[in-house]
Parts: C-alpha cells; sequence; structure tokens
C-alpha cells in the first residue's frame, strides 16, 4: 500500500482537499504576467525614460514597482483562483502564522532596519 504524498515541509500537500487543476493555474499565470506587462507599460509612461534618474527617483522606482507587484500577484490569485474558481486559501496552501513565526519575523525585521 503506497503512502499519501507529503508536502515540502511534511504536512499535507493540500490541506484544503480540493485539487487545483493545471489550467487554473496556467490561467492565474497569464493574468499575472498580463498584468505585470500592463504595469510595466503604464509605469514607464508615468516616470519616463530618463537616461540617468537621481537616487530619489530610483528609490521611488522600486518600492512603487515592489508594491505594484505585490498587488498584481496577490490580486491575480484573488480574483481568479478565489472569486472565480471557488479556491480557499486552504486549497491554495496558506495557512494561518504561528506565535513563533510572528515573533521571529519581527525581530529579523528589527534587526534589518
Amino acid at each position: 500500500m503506497s503512502s499519501p504524498s507529503r508536502g515540502p515541509l511534511g504536512g499535507n500537500p493540500n490541506p484544503g482537499g480540493r485539487p487545483i487543476e493545471g489550467r487554473d493555474v496556467a490561467l492565474t499565470v497569464a493574468v499575472v504576467l498580463g498584468a505585470y506587462l500592463l504595469v510595466l507599460i503604464v509605469l514607464t509612461l508615468l516616470f519616463g525614460a530618463k537616461s540617468a534618474p537621481d537616487a530619489s527617483t530610483v528609490r521611488t522606482r522600486v518600492v512603487v514597482s515592489i508594491a505594484v507587484s505585490f498587488f498584481v500577484l496577490f490580486g491575480a490569485v484573488y480574483f481568479v483562483m478565489i472569486r472565480s474558481k471557488g479556491y480557499s486559501w486552504t486549497d491554495l496552501g496558506v495557512r494561518p502564522i504561528t506565535p513563533e513565526w510572528r515573533r521571529l519575523s519581527i525581530l529579523l525585521g528589527l534587526a534589518m532596519v
């Protein structure tokens, strides 16, 4: 008898139990890539294409790019996988942060600052 498959951390790879279909993943990836392309075009139009931007402009671009990337990625997953396909965050493998990880992340964040 074969044993059930395990996730990378030894737990159930899909704790929600609902299998994720490949076409849903492909659709999500396509939406993310299309949104990134659109955002890239919009940011280029907003910031322009200067030959040598100053340091504050570069910092602003980096912060805006990271924030926009975060919202595009999670927005695409939310709207494609959760809203339209009916998956839950648990189906996608997202689980709550334990208090130990919360404390560790705060300490690491403070150390990085």
